[in-house]
């Protein structure tokens, strides 16, 4: 069986700095010497997610999840150990080698993630070469030429084309040797009666929706100009790597410049995107085959402060920038939205604008709330249709999560729509009362929704498992004096009866061998163990200003065996109870209870 040499495995490791790589799923801020950011494991309002550049691990101090950088793809893109290595290794350019295996061999069961990755960058080649060398392409090509978009442009964003055959994809994944599980739940072919296959997309134009890790996870297809006979766009459905909810188009090659310039402009389609990005403005992003959802306001607040829309100016696309702009506001962002005349949309903006035009509109696009009430406030003439528009806005309030951000807009609204605004907190506050907190049925609980979601952390309720934990990190310092007091005073009999007696066997025999602790060794050596969170918490308290003195650990002790102890008693009693009751003789009981007894009051901790 094909084998990864441990000194690839850390190649890739140290090629992989852990805040870089964290950075593409959260959004981390600097406090001290660590970063600090929403936990993307489980859902919460303050950040108790911690990463710490200079033992390269993080752990978060709501959920206990912890590791290093591979434990944390582990987690969060739901991959095996050695797909998670092969895609760091990947962001990395390192080939891997297997020892009885050739270059970037990856050992696959039929349900792993990585066959779908391998079949959506094949079909991505197919579609790439159908459009720049067959025939039937010619007219599509010339067709994107005249749309204003050039073949530099149209290769970076790697548009294909989806031709007029019912088996031109088909054909080709069928020799991969994928089960048909696989072909079946990948979103690229439809299943016939007789149980064979043929091509979802046909006669399309071919837009592939890339992850943030830059994997191509699904497509969007878009009819040629006259066919008015299918839907304009058909995009792929749910699979296992292409979940539409919370996946944003071309975010891969934005998110450096979001961070940079912490400002993100949302557009609605995929044309929209290319034609801003090719026009120099990189930090654009788009939804991909759906509305956007909180998932998205998640998302997109982990890379930027403010958020600009620049929707159509149609009916339509000014309801969506109304939808889109209180999801956004709820997930913490600045919101502004890019006006544009006349019906245009971002793509035809630029047939006779030009780019110091757009920047203009983005340098005077007035907040959401300023172009809410702008927009709408001329065209409620009557009480009644200003009644039920402050009627829905108040609904959509109360379906925010934030307290603070509703109870701003409404007085933001209540002003500027000339409304009483104690009646309308009113409203806010039974609506709010009655009110589910889900936007809509994409909206789920966090815990149970998100990537990697884990158990909770090991909670450190009783005396005794304080001590223990206190002895556990004792043992990772650096001071030689308390190691060697550890390794010489704590009995076996202590070691045995302690709740986390199996990670001191395995941290002590380390501590044996090697004097201190290779503390990164460890964390590696517990990748697949339950422990290893527990590990990483204590790294992370090592930084505290906690004692590590021999008292510590002596008091820790003195805990402990007052606690066996009464165990011991607890054990006695039932005993004498039992004898007692049967009539025997229990003087032996009586005088083992009352030694214990007053060993219990010698051994008294402090």
């Amino acid at each position: 069986m094909a084998r990864l040499p441990e000194h690839q495995i850390e190649q890739v490791r140290e090629s992989n700095d852990i805040v870089e790589v964290v950075s593409d799923y959260v959004r981390l801020k600097r406090s001290g010497r660590n970063y600090f950011g929403l936990c993307p494991f489980h859902g919460e309002k303050s950040p108790s997610f911690s990463v710490a550049p200079d033992k390269q691990i993080f752990h978060c101090f709501g959920c206990g999840v912890g590791g290093n950088v591979i434990n944390f793809v582990m987690q969060y893109e739901k991959l095996e150990f050695i797909e998670a290595v092969k895609l760091l290794a990947d962001r990395a350019g390192i080939t891997l080698v297997f020892e009885g295996g050739t270059s970037q061999s990856v050992p696959q069961k039929s349900d792993d993630l990585s066959n779908y990755y391998t079949l959506h960058e094949r079909v991505t080649g197919l579609y790439e070469k159908a459009l720049w060398q067959s025939k039937e392409a010619e007219p599509v090509l010339a067709y994107l030429r005249n749309r204003g978009i050039n073949d530099e442009t149209l290769k970076q964003f790697r548009v294909g084309y989806a031709p007029d055959m019912w088996d031109f994809v088909t054909q080709q994944v069928v020799k991969l040797g994928l089960s048909k599980e696989v072909l079946n739940r990948s979103g690229l072919l439809m299943t016939k009666d007789n149980g064979g296959f043929y091509d979802r997309f046909r006669k399309r134009i071919m837009f592939p929706i890339l992850g943030v890790q830059g994997r191509v996870i699904g497509f969007g297809g878009r009819v040629l100009p006259g066919d008015d006979q299918t839907a304009k766009y058909m995009n792929s459905p749910e699979t296992p790597i292409y979940h539409k909810g919370n996946v944003l188009y071309g975010l891969n090659l934005a998110k450096d410049e979001i961070r940079k310039t912490q400002a993100v402009i949302l557009v609605e389609g995929y044309m929209d995107l290319i034609r801003l990005c090719q026009s120099g403005f990189r930090n654009v992003t788009a939804g991909s085959g759906t509305a956007l959802t909180e998932q998205h306001g998640k998302v997109l607040s982990r890379f930027a402060d403010t958020v600009f829309l620049c929707y159509d100016n149609d009916e339509a696309g000014i309801k969506a920038t109304d939808r889109a702009g209180k999801i956004l506001l709820d997930a913490g962002m600045n919101v502004r939205v890019i006006e544009l005349k006349d019906g245009a949309d971002p793509d035809s903006y630029f047939d006779d604008h030009t780019p110091e035009d757009f920047q203009k509109l983005l340098d005077d696009s007035p907040d959401f709330m300023s172009y809410l009430i702008r927009y709408y406030k001329p065209r409620l003439r009557s009480a009644t249709a200003k009644s039920n528009f402050a009627e829905r806005f108040v609904s959509d309030l109360a379906l925010m999560s934030n307290q603070l951000t509703r109870e701003l807009l409404l007085s933001q609204f209540a002003e500027g729509m000339g409304l009483d605004e104690p009646v309308l907190f009113r409203i806010l506050r039974d609506k709010t009362r009655r009110q589910p907190r889900q936007r809509n049925n994409e909206s789920q609980n966090d815990a149970t929704n998100t990537p990697g979601a884990t158990p909770g952390p090991i909670r450190l309720e009783s005396a005794t498992d304080k001590a223990e934990y206190e002895l556990l990190r004792l043992h990772f310092t650096d001071e030689e004096p308390v190691l060697k007091w550890l390794l010489t005073n704590l009995d076996a009999e202590i070691l045995e009866r302690m709740h986390f007696r199996d990670i001191f066997r395995q941290v002590r025999i380390a501590l044996e061998k090697n004097l201190p602790l290779d503390r990164k060794q460890m964390v590696e050596e517990l990748s697949d163990s339950p422990w290893q969170s527990l590990i990483t918490r204590i790294l992370f308290d090592l930084d505290t200003e906690k004692a590590i003195t021999i008292k510590l650990a002596q008091d820790c002790v003195r805990t402990l065996h007052h606690f066996q102890l009464h165990e011991e008693l607890k054990v006695l009693r039932q005993r004498l109870r039992e004898v007692e009751k049967s009539g025997g003789d229990f003087r032996a009981i009586i005088q083992q209870k009352q030694a214990l007894e007053l060993r219990l009051k010698t051994a008294q901790p402090d």
